[in-house]
């Protein structure tokens, strides 16, 4: 009890000018790369920057599933914001008490999912750093330590999260940055683990829409022994995008460009885009939507799309999958699970037609098709898809060219390295890279 009593005094004094938050911080992260610091280049457009540890209200841009928007105020630590003379660079990021990014909004929208998944708001579907102790971590022991927080699998957590604990934070308006350490959690509980992990991080805004997020891990465990924490498995970060802003990827792999479109969700195809950082050639960018031309899409065998009833939005499935999703009950027939990310046309015996941008389920049960219309209104795509009569028969066709040209796209990217190692592909021998997300 004592060293808490002296560390929570301790936060209030001053060192020389520098609070001891700051001269935590200051001593454990590298200084910021040469070509984003204040004392280098500074970008020629007009820019503001501005920074808070005052929760502002939820960005009504980042539309989050609505049963967890109360939650907010709880994860919310910080917030960074850049005011750019061009707008597509103007961007504004908020941090978790974790001291990841849980908020990023461009001028594409919200780049994170909308939260949807269940027990895990904002801890999940975020950016951040994670360590696996690959000798420990069993099925029925995991050992996953998240820099957001906790699973909510206890019910004394279902309605107060816990959030990975903040242990010093500060943000400099001089310098453009702010800097976090947090203490990680074991994601899965009950848990037998412990964990030794503290989280550092350092977002600095560079100007011209370009944030060098700078991420380090110290092991604060025992050394040796059966009783050690060795994480052998990192994520640096972890992270993902929400594709009804940002449907496209792009990976540049052994020198060959790959367009990931649209990008998959967890789990499907995960060899293209789970991979180690040093397999990429320095970069993974997220675009609204790259021009694709279109190809044929094959109806499952013994599969008949008969409408027998009223489409309607599957809310739930609007909200997991972060873009609507509508359900079209089928005369009885084959049951088919699977669906697909290719987009596609769907004609009725009159000609009319609907443009979908891929198959959730052909045939959940044998009985409903739920599909996602290329159309977002929800409104507009349900009415499209009730004008189609109870007992039309649908065709699958060729859908037209899809996307927006690419000068057009909005898009945000991270770019993996360590600067003053002169290395992009990722650095994962040496110190853990920084890490710079561009917005452009």
């Amino acid at each position: 009890m004592r060293r808490l009593l002296l560390a929570a005094c301790a936060v209030h004094m001053a060192i020389g000018g520098t609070s001891f938050e700051q001269a935590l911080l200051d001593d454990m992260l590298p200084a910021p790369g040469a070509r984003c610091s204040a004392e280098g280049s500074m970008p020629s457009a007009p820019f503001e920057h501005t920074s808070t540890f005052t929760f502002p209200g939820s960005d009504p841009k980042s539309e989050w599933h609505p049963p967890y928007v109360s939650l907010e105020k709880r994860v919310f630590l910080a917030e960074m914001e850049h005011l750019d003379s061009n707008s597509n660079r103007t961007w504004r990021l908020r941090v978790g008490s974790g001291g990841n990014p849980y908020s990023f909004v461009g001028a594409f929208g919200e780049a994170m999912p909308p939260q949807a998944h269940d027990q895990a708001p904002w801890i999940d579907e975020v950016w951040q750093m994670v360590a696996v102790d690959t000798s420990k971590n069993k099925a029925e022991t995991p050992y996953f330590i998240h820099q957001a927080g906790t699973y909510q699998r206890e019910a004394v957590l279902r309605e107060k999260p816990f959030y990975s604990p903040n242990v010093a934070s500060h943000c400099s308006k001089e310098d453009r940055s702010c800097s976090f350490v947090s203490w990680g959690q074991q994601a899965h509980v009950p848990t037998e683990y412990t964990s030794p992990m503290l989280y550092y991080t350092r977002y600095q805004d560079c100007g011209n829409g370009v944030v060098e997020a700078t991420w380090m891990m110290y092991n604060m465990g025992t050394s040796g022994g059966v009783s050690s924490d060795t994480p052998s498995y990192l994520n640096v970060p972890w992270g993902g995008v929400r594709t009804s802003n940002l449907r496209d990827a792009v990976v540049e792999v052994g020198g060959k460009t790959n367009v990931l479109s649209p990008l998959a969700k967890w789990g499907d195809k995960a060899g293209q885009v789970i991979r180690d950082l040093d397999s990429f050639d320095g970069y993974t960018a997220f675009a609204q939507a790259l021009p694709r031309s279109s190809k044929a899409v094959a109806l499952p065998s013994g599969l008949a799309l008969k409408k027998a009833g009223s489409c309607r939005e599957s809310a739930g499935h609007t909200s997991s999958n972060g873009r609507l999703t509508l359900r079209m009950p089928l005369a009885r027939t084959g049951v088919v699970k699977t669906g697909t990310t290719d987009s596609f046309t769907l004609t009725n015996p009159a000609g009319e037609q609907m443009i979908v941008g891929g198959v959730l389920h052909w045939a959940w049960g044998g009985t409903a098709l739920f599909f996602f219309p290329e159309n977002q209104d929800s409104a507009s795509a349900v009415a499209q898809c009730n004008a189609w009569k109870n007992g039309d028969v649908l065709t699958v066709g060729l859908a037209p060219g899809s996307g927006k040209p690419e000068e057009d796209n909005l898009g945000l990217a991270f770019v993996h390295g360590s600067e003053s190692a002169g290395i992009y592909e990722g650095d994962i021998t040496g110190r853990i890279p920084a890490s710079s997300a561009v917005c452009a």
